[in-house]
């Protein structure tokens, strides 16, 4: 009796924090029901992306030092140091051996909103005041926006997992104000690194969070030397070393290049290859206040909600709280992410402005007649804004998805939100019951309106049967599906990335790049293109022998997705060549022929001359 009293005396200061994690795991179920029901064979991503987070993996732990995997891109392998996420890479190195890739992604998927949204309500708690229950709106605006839903479609799962950025705010707080610890500066120091880690994208909101504690610190910088020298010894070494591994991991199986095309949406603007790239991953102001179904297919499931009740409180805290204090600072990186987070242009209409025709006559402008009040950009049908100048950056950039700004906006005025309920409840002395309101609000905001149970999908992971038979054979794999003239588009990546995943079954190596977009790299491409030649051709001798020197030992169609003249010539032309498929299935929604290439050179090295060959030509 005496050990089970204390345990429960023990555990009563901890009830608070357990039912707020009961209220965040019950979120997180509730949202992406039925997935916690079958953690091992569903996603519920709409978008190609998932399917090669779930590869990366499964292929995690068979990564050499230089993070280097042979299962991808035969014969060279596919250098992965520019994968989106190391974190989910270490992860999955140290779990894979444990769980399935299929249980791994999904516990990032119902896990991760739960620890991100404890931090950013602790976030909200040690900065900026709030008190609970006021304190759970900063979680709820965090790790249930908009943002959040738009991971799990895009099928980004290490996004859910960010409690690093709220950790980083509040240590860097701590370490760059009075009293702060040298502990307080090494912790800041390695959660910037996890927000490295988990995104190039973290990090850059992880520096700008920094910079902005620096800048107001400086008054009393000297003070706060130590937790300041502590905190960089800690996040340049290793933000170096990340760096050096990014900048040199371009990949050298990536053989054959093209010219990365201007996106359509953004083109029909008439940006540039940069700024389209910009713009298609820009949030629109009505995806920030409301989801339209049909973005999830002409936007990939970029609608960031925000939370009403977040931009509601925090616009009140000019009233409500003290003129000085740390809300300030929050409220300007929040705002600063929301407005960097419209990328180059504001995407003021997707239409015609219906009622008011005179801002319609502004904002589209009249090509070709001077003089009628229109803007300095005839017919274009946005507005320039602060990422506009990235539109005359000459090649690349990395930032192609600048709603992910928004980050900071959920992280700040999250916090800000939760401070401002804290004080009106005060205020409210005995009616603080009414303050209720507040937390039902916030609940609605994180469970209805990003509509994520309405906007998922249900996927059930499959392999189709006739891969087994390819087990053990020598080689790698080639997958043929046709390919639009125009070059990729989400269903090219779609396939690409789902027949990567088969691999967990098979394990063969395959000629498909399985990370990244530019499918016009991949050898798997390359080499399709010359199949397909010799089926225009009809010229099926000497296939096998071509195939078998490059290394290739088994060919996968899918039948369905070629069109009956073309099935035809193409299954003509590979029993020709290669003999009748040695195994055929039309389960896991992917009718499948596997055909065998007879004397296949397995050696790396001798098929990667045939390919330099292949190449040359």
């Amino acid at each position: 009796m005496k050990s089970s009293a204390s345990f429960l005396a023990r555990l009563r200061p901890r009830l608070p924090t357990l039912g707020l994690l009961a209220l965040y795991a019950a979120i997180s179920v509730g949202t992406t029901w039925p997935l916690v029901l079958h953690p091992d064979d569903l996603l519920i991503t709409r978008h190609f992306d998932g399917f090669s987070t779930l590869w990366l993996m499964d292929v995690a732990p068979d990564l050499d030092w230089a993070l280097r995997s042979d299962r991808a891109a035969w014969p060279d392998g596919q250098v992965l140091r520019r994968a989106d996420s190391q974190l989910l890479v270490a992860v999955a190195w140290a779990l894979r051996p444990l769980l399935g890739p299929v249980v791994l992604f999904n516990l990032f998927v119902l896990l991760g909103p739960i620890f991100s949204a404890w931090a950013a309500e602790h976030f909200a708690r040690v900065v900026l005041g709030a008190t609970r229950p006021w304190s759970v709106l900063a979680g709820l605006a965090f790790a249930f926006s908009g943002l959040s839903a738009t991971s799990v479609l895009e099928g980004h799962a290490y996004f859910l997992l960010m409690p690093w950025l709220p950790l980083l705010a509040t240590a860097g707080w701590r370490a760059t104000r009075p009293g702060g610890r040298v502990a307080d500066g090494l912790l800041a120091g390695a959660m910037w690194f996890c927000c490295l880690l988990t995104s190039g994208y973290v990090g850059i909101l992880g520096v700008i969070v920094v910079v902005a504690l620096g800048l107001t610190a400086l008054p009393h910088l000297r003070a706060q030397l130590r937790p300041v020298l502590a905190a960089a010894a800690v996040a340049v070494p290793l933000g170096l070393l990340y760096t050096v591994g990014f900048v040199t991991g371009a990949d050298p199986g990536a053989r054959f290049h093209t010219d990365a095309p201007v996106l359509g949406m953004a083109a029909d603007a008439g940006l540039g290859a940069t700024a389209s790239q910009l713009q298609a991953g820009s949030s629109g102001l009505l995806q920030l206040i409301g989801v339209r179904l049909a973005d999830d297919v002409a936007r990939h499931g970029i609608a960031p909600v925000l939370s009403l009740t977040m931009l509601v409180l925090a616009g009140l805290a000019g009233q409500v709280l003290p003129k000085k204090g740390p809300w300030r600072l929050f409220s300007v990186i929040g705002t600063a992410g929301l407005l960097l987070s419209l990328g180059p242009v504001i995407e003021t209409i997707e239409g015609p402005m219906s009622g008011l025709p005179w801002l319609e006559k502004w904002v589209m402008g009249a090509p070709g007649s001077p003089g009628t009040g229109g803007p300095p950009w005839p017919g274009y049908p946005n507005l320039p804004w602060l990422l506009f100048p990235l539109a005359y950056v000459p090649g690349d950039v990395f930032f192609h998805f600048p709603y992910r700004f928004a980050w900071l906006t959920v992280l700040g005025l999250g916090g800000v939100a939760a401070a401002v309920a804290t004080q009106l409840a005060r205020d409210l002395g005995r009616r603080r019951f009414l303050a209720h309101g507040l937390l039902l609000a916030g609940l609605v905001d994180a469970t209805l309106r990003p509509m994520l149970p309405q906007r998922s999908a249900q996927v059930p992971i499959g392999v189709p049967s006739a891969y087994g038979a390819t087990v053990g054979w020598p080689g790698g794999l080639l997958e043929l599906w046709p390919r639009p003239a125009g070059g990729a588009t989400d269903a090219d990546l779609l396939m690409n990335n789902l027949t990567c995943t088969y691999q967990r079954v098979h394990h063969l190596p395959l000629v498909s790049d399985c990370i990244g977009t530019g499918l016009d790299r991949s050898p798997r491409v390359r080499l399709s293109r010359v199949v397909f030649a010799r089926v225009v051709e009809q010229r099926p001798e000497g296939l096998q022998a071509e195939l078998a020197a490059l290394g290739v030992g088994a060919v996968a169609v899918h039948p369905l997705l070629f069109s009956p003249e073309d099935r035809g010539r193409l299954v003509g032309l590979l029993d020709g060549a290669l003999g009748p498929p040695v195994a055929q299935s039309e389960d896991a929604g992917d009718p499948v022929w596997i055909y065998r290439v007879q004397g296949t050179e397995a050696d790396r090295s001798v098929a990667r001359l045939a390919w330099d060959r292949l190449e040359g030509g």
